[in-house]
């Protein structure tokens, strides 16, 4: 195998570490519901997302959703987090803060 000038996930050991994992999962919303209108991001960050997980990685998910200059705009990650727990099987747990004391 050839010598690779960039380091994989599997390159790590993360079992016991905490990992801050940034996905891009800004999902088209439908503007009468509010609801997730298509959830391919979400779909397509899972593979990362479980590899860590099987790991041995604990988890620190972050991304937003909609207009990060204008904050007015910007909408909930809970039902994505929602949609991450059915997906995986497993607990995720929605924290609707970013810096105060439940972050």
């Amino acid at each position: 195998m050839a010598k690779r000038d960039y380091l994989t996930l599997d390159d790590f050991d993360y079992r016991g570490q905490t990992v801050l994992l940034r996905v891009d999962i800004n999902s088209p919303i439908d503007p009468k519901t509010r609801q997730i209108a298509n959830e391919n991001r979400i779909v397509q960050s899972l593979p990362t997302i479980q590899a860590l997980v099987d790991k041995g990685a604990k988890l620190v998910i972050i991304a937003h959703q909609g207009d990060t200059l204008d904050y007015q705009n910007l909408i909930s990650l809970e039902e994505h987090a929602q949609r991450l727990s059915r997906k995986l099987g497993r607990e995720v747990q929605f924290i609707d803060d970013v810096a105060g004391p439940a972050a």
